[in-house]
């Protein structure tokens, strides 16, 4: 691990999310050049995701293999959506769940799609089991346009199946984007918070959904109190790692290559977190 990640406060994560087939990207890099760039630029852990595994079509064993050799772990793994069908949501379960397997994931993160009720709730943990029996946890991300929309919805889920099995993602974008305030962050006990994620956005100029996969910008760079936010965090007593999520359709029509989106998460992310 490089010296920035040593002196962090909390370690920071580099979300390859970007680089995916579900965020727009046509042609996906390979696992080995988008972790090289990663480790080089000092971080210590990564997010990968199902889909883009899938299209690279992984042989069993190589993605811990390549994991191993650039000196990284696996923190998170992308993405599973729990909705109002019994059979598409386990299939992605089972499907995050083998990945989690073979990268030894710590998390998965996971949305809730459909009202919540009773049924929606056990279905949820039936998910989460799944993916407990491959060594990960659910990490429950509220979104403002989606059923579960703040701090303390994602709780009443995640209560509800235990933190054994799943607890709450808090994300900067959903944070300051949707109805939970930053006094809301910081009244959470730490046990509650699965883990963060970070990132800045551009003013507003479309509707959220399209705004949360194309408009994030390097941190500091955009209209978020993100000093207030890590604040927020810190209050909680989290210590926990951060994982840098930026998401910007520009960069990938512009053909942003991973080093340097690596290189510039670490630069403009860091300060917030030593």
């Amino acid at each position: 691990m490089s010296e920035a990640s040593e002196v962090t406060g909390n370690p920071l994560c580099l979300n390859l999310f970007q680089y995916s087939p579900y965020a727009g990207t046509t042609s996906v890099p390979s696992l080995d050049d988008v972790l090289g760039a990663s480790a080089a630029a000092g971080f210590g852990l990564v997010g990968l995701d199902m889909y883009s595994l899938d299209v690279l079509d992984i042989a069993p064993g190589m993605v811990a293999r390549s994991l191993q050799h650039h000196g990284l772990g696996c923190f998170e793994m992308l993405g599973l959506s729990v909705d109002g069908d019994e059979t598409t949501s386990l299939a992605m379960a089972r499907n995050v769940a083998r990945w989690v397997g073979e990268a030894q994931a710590e998390w998965v993160l996971t949305v809730v799609a459909a009202p919540v009720d009773d049924e929606l709730v056990d279905r949820f943990g039936r998910c989460a089991d799944l993916v407990v029996a491959e060594g990960g946890r659910l990490a429950l991300e509220f979104l403002p346009f989606l059923p579960v929309s703040t701090i303390e919805s994602a709780r009443a889920v995640c209560d509800a199946v235990g933190a054994t099995r799943a607890r709450v993602l808090v994300d900067s974008w959903h944070v300051f984007r949707g109805t939970s305030a930053l006094a809301g962050v910081a009244a959470m006990p730490a046990d509650a918070i699965g883990y963060v994620q970070f990132d800045d956005a551009l003013p507003v100029v479309g509707a959220l959904p399209d705004e949360v996969m194309t408009r994030r910008i390097w941190p500091g760079r955009g209209e978020f109190d993100l000093t207030g936010f890590a604040d927020a965090v810190k209050a909680t007593g989290y210590r926990g790692a951060i994982s840098v999520e930026l998401l910007n359709e520009s960069w990938r029509l512009d053909g942003l290559r991973p080093a340097e989106f690596a290189r510039r998460a670490m630069q403009t992310s860091l300060p917030y977190w030593s």
